[in-house]
Parts: C-alpha cells; structure tokens; sequence
C-alpha cells in the first residue's frame, strides 16, 4: 500500500472529502448523510464559521482512493479567549484497517498547526 496525504483543493476535491464520510458509515443503519450545504461552504472559508479561523483540509489516500479524513483548523479567537496556542482536529473519518495511514495524515495536519503557530 502506498500512502499519499493531500490537502485538497477545488470543487471536486473538496465534494471527494465531504463525501468519503458517507462511504466510511454507509454500512451503519442509523446514520445521517453528508451535510454539504452546511461543511462546502466551511471549506471554502465562505461560511460565518470561518471567522477568526484558518482550516486546512487533509486526506490520505491508497492510489486514487481516499481511505482517510480530517480537518485541521487554527481559532484565533478561541486561543484569544483562553490565552492558548492550540489546533484542533475534526472532521475525522477513517477506513477499517488504516491505522498507518491515518497516523501519516495526522502527522501531516500537526505539522502544519505548528506551522501555525499551535503548541
């Protein structure tokens, strides 16, 4: 298997991030589908929940399948207010069976919170 980590960019890109959480539950029977008009815009940086925040996109992916996603993000004004230099992690889907290439993109979205600034 061999592991890239991309940070995508563009519309299509950025629906394949959105979209591989459908493809990580699907099997569940109680599950709720992607919210696209609520996270594109997010990703964009078009949304209100993008003020004072710098997110950055990963995936890690096993040929042109993506098996892995997360979102990296600095809130200035959340370590404004708590007087931190912190990043946060969300948005995080995985395959069964990835764990070397989710601690591969992990790396990845750390680097680049401490590129930013984050402890």
């Amino acid at each position: 298997m061999t592991i890239r980590i991309e940070s995508p960019e563009g519309h299509d890109a950025s629906m394949e991030f959105l979209l591989f959480e459908d493809q990580v539950y699907q099997h569940r029977s109680a599950r709720w589908p992607a919210r696209i008009p609520l996270m594109l815009p997010v990703l964009r940086a078009e949304s209100p929940f993008n003020h004072e925040r710098t997110i950055k996109p990963f995936v890690a992916r096993d040929g042109d399948r993506i098996i892995a996603r997360c979102l990296a993000l600095i809130d200035r004004g959340y370590n404004r207010h708590w007087s931190e230099r912190l990043g946060h992690v969300c948005w995080f889907e995985a395959m069964p069976d990835t764990r070397d290439a989710v601690k591969s993109m992990m790396d990845a979205a750390c680097e680049w919170l401490r590129a930013m600034g984050a402890r």
